[in-house]
């Protein structure tokens, strides 16, 4: 079970500090998830924030001059089933059961209500004909800590690849008397499934309400980039957290720190506005913490960064920025206004 430590603070005063300590204690078991998305699928779009509409942060429907105004694009509406589902198409468990020497399998049907980054789905319409069912079993090895699937139509018939445990969410309680259902990324961390949140990461997120109201979940044995098939390996795992409150210091969207990268997480729709917001971040704290000029940090980002799609999937889309570590200086934070 995670420890917490329970601080009072405001996103415009004080930042949260969360340290992954996880490493390979995660279970691998019988379970089941859904490559177009049916074991989070939702067919009724979440509820949006309370007030107007605006995404945390505001804005006028695009980037503004501060680099963070974004307007919460409208739900899609809802979208009815099939009257006749797939037969072989069984819903989605993903409670997982017991499994003997250490290992596991995880085994993920299409659906076509389901989601995805490639094809038709329930908020993306399409003329074609949805993907047929189809049910993929993964095999995992803790001890060798790889994926297993076999593939009898393909001309290798079976893959290994190896894991990357990761937490697709992680968050504190969105800004002011929002609400947002578990699917939604944002300015609060959220549903993100960035594959860089993993042992021995660095998060940082904004505090909002006193005490954080921290929260996380939606573990991945491994996943890909985009998360193109709505699911990663979905699992269970034991997970450590270490917290710490930043006083007098203001972030307005979630950090990530490894070995190698500093990182910024937007999260929104259009996927160009996730690419704007994350690159913005980075960029201002490059010129806050590291004493970067910004027209500096603009070129050398331009050439020395990384960017990462984690997820187009969810109902806001995610990009991580990153700049590598190797070409940071010392820190020179500056304090904020």
């Amino acid at each position: 079970m995670p420890s917490t430590r329970r601080s009072r603070g405001s996103g415009r005063h004080a930042f949260a500090h969360v340290a992954l300590l996880f490493a390979a204690c995660f279970a691998l078991a019988l379970l089941s998830m859904t490559v177009l998305g049916g074991a989070r699928s939702q067919a009724n779009p979440p509820n949006p924030p309370h007030g107007d509409g605006v995404h945390p942060g505001g804005g006028n429907g695009g980037l503004d001059n501060s680099g963070h105004g974004f307007h919460q694009p409208p739900p899609p509406p809802p979208v009815d089933p099939p009257d006749n589902p797939p037969p072989d198409d069984p819903p989605p468990n993903r409670e997982p059961a017991p499994t003997r020497g250490g290992g596991g399998s995880t085994s993920t049907p299409t659906a076509p209500t389901g989601i995805s980054g490639v094809a038709g789905d329930n908020r993306t319409r399409m003329l074609n004909d949805p993907l047929p069912a189809h049910r993929f079993v993964w095999r995992l090895d803790r001890g060798k800590m790889i994926a297993v699937l076999d593939m009898p139509a393909s001309a290798s018939k079976r893959i290994e690849v190896p894991l990357q445990p990761m937490l697709g969410r992680i968050a504190v309680a969105p800004a002011g008397e929002q609400v947002w259902e578990g699917l939604w990324p944002g300015d609060f961390g959220g549903n993100m499934d960035a594959s860089d949140v993993g042992p021995g990461a660095t998060v940082y997120l904004p505090v909002f309400h006193p005490g954080a109201l921290f929260y996380f979940g939606d573990f991945h044995a491994l996943q890909g980039d985009g998360e193109i098939a709505g699911s990663g390996l979905e699992s269970t795992a034991d997970v450590t957290f270490q917290f710490d409150l930043i006083k007098a210091r203001s972030i307005r969207w979630p950090r990530i720190e490894n070995d190698e990268y500093i990182m910024v997480a937007g999260s929104i729709r259009p996927l160009i506005d996730a690419f704007r917001i994350a690159y913005v971040e980075l960029i201002e704290w490059l010129v806050s913490d590291y004493g970067f000029d910004k027209m500096d940090a603009y070129q050398v980002a331009s050439q020395a960064g990384v960017v990462r799609v984690a997820n187009v999937v969810d109902p806001n889309y995610t990009v991580v920025a990153k700049f590598p570590k190797r070409l940071l200086p010392a820190k020179t934070v500056r304090p904020s206004p």
